[in-house]
């Protein structure tokens, strides 16, 4: 890390001034060094900076050795001054999401002792945490308060170069052990970690923490959250989703919840009830049907019936093969199924025949057809001759 790169030492610069150092033609575009620059290369689990140089746009950003290299559409001439404009929403947003990062893997660390192991932030400002240890549901509730806690009291984030053997006198958490020019953030008494990525001034500079799900990760849990702007859009979103759902079951917000839950049982109750008459109805078509080899059934039912269909049919005839075909817009969904006849290699010859996709197992297959209902029941009709 360099400590005088212009996005350390001025986190909040927009845009800047600088010479071009070297300009290399690439597989695609150029890369290209300069003596100093405010863009952020990607590290840490933070996603670099993109915004222009000049006309050019700057597509990645990337360090290695201490030198920061800059992938660009144009190329530039050694020795020229360029200007540099940082894309700053994306920025500003990264700058927001790292520090609300920080005070969050800050407050559980104190509380519980568990260890931030994995951390990520894509460009879209959606990050996700991983702890070393089990949280309970009551635990994020009180950790996102207390983060919010923090963001209200507008705390200043300070950022030092301790030397190595001031470190040593030093608490601050640390995924790896250290050497050389290590940059240290803290946040008051709420953290202190070693940290390459670019953090706001003041915490209330960050808006609100919002931690959207937490689920089982290894030994321990996964966050997800949003900070900031990408929080504020988050909850407009939401906001607007409930707005709609409230008229529509005439309820008040805090309604909704009880209110879907009475539907999902009505409509259950209205899905068994549908399946019993479904399952007499079959019983009754089954019962007029001819003998034949091959049971063909034209019906407008979805796929479930359409095998429980086949199955009876089956279980409850002597054919061979039984064959339910549904209108579906321009095509004939089919599932087909037998106990004696290896169906996943005659289905190929069908969808040859009949403009069919489809297939599944020597017992039973389903597809579609894309041709008319006359020449599916011809095919089906000389398939039945031939057995």
């Amino acid at each position: 890390m360099n400590p005088e790169a212009y996005y350390y030492r001025y986190p909040m610069m927009k845009e800047f001034d600088t010479i071009v150092r070297s300009c290399q033609k690439i597989k695609k575009g150029y890369v290209l060094t300069m003596d100093q620059t405010a863009f952020y290369p990607e590290g840490g689990g933070q996603p670099c900076d993109l915004g222009t140089i000049d006309t050019a746009s700057v597509l990645d950003v990337q360090e290695k050795d201490n030198v920061v290299y800059h992938y660009v559409d144009q190329p530039f001439t050694v020795g020229q001054t360029i200007h540099g404009m940082i894309d700053w929403n994306r920025r500003f947003l990264m700058m927001q999401s790292h520090s609300g990062e920080h005070i969050v893997s800050g407050l559980v660390h104190a509380q519980f002792g568990y260890d931030n192991v994995g951390f990520h932030l894509d460009t879209q400002g959606l990050m996700t945490i991983d702890f070393n240890g089990v949280l309970a549901q009551t635990d994020i509730d009180s950790i996102e308060k207390l983060a919010n806690d923090v963001v209200f009291q507008d705390i200043p984030i300070t950022i030092e170069w301790p030397t190595k053997e001031q470190r040593e006198h030093m608490a601050y958490r640390s995924k790896k052990a250290l050497d050389g020019d290590v940059r240290i953030v803290k946040i008051g008494s709420y953290d202190t970690c070693a940290c390459c990525g670019t953090h706001v001034e003041r915490t209330g500079q960050i808006g609100p923490i919002k931690i959207l799900s937490m689920e089982k990760h290894k030994q321990g849990v996964r966050l997800q959250l949003i900070c900031g702007r990408k929080a504020i859009m988050d909850h407009q979103l939401k906001h607007t989703i409930c707005a709609q759902l409230s008229p529509m079951f005439s309820v008040p917000v805090e309604g909704i919840v009880a209110a879907v839950k009475k539907a999902q049982e009505d409509s259950n109750e209205k899905s068994r009830t549908i399946h019993k008459w479904q399952e007499k109805y079959i019983v009754l078509k089954t019962a007029m049907l001819p003998t034949s080899k091959i049971q063909f059934l034209e019906e407008d039912v979805d796929r479930y019936t359409m095998r429980d269909f086949c199955n009876y049919v089956l279980s409850h005839t002597d054919c061979l093969v039984a064959i339910v075909v549904s209108k579906n817009q321009e095509r004939y969904s089919y599932v087909m199924a037998s106990q004696t006849i290896d169906l996943k290699t005659k289905v190929k010859e069908l969808n040859a025949l009949l403009c069919g996709r489809g297939g599944g197992q020597k017992e039973m297959v389903q597809g579609t057809f894309q041709t008319d209902i006359e020449t599916i029941k011809k095919v089906i009709h000389q398939w039945n001759d031939s057995l």
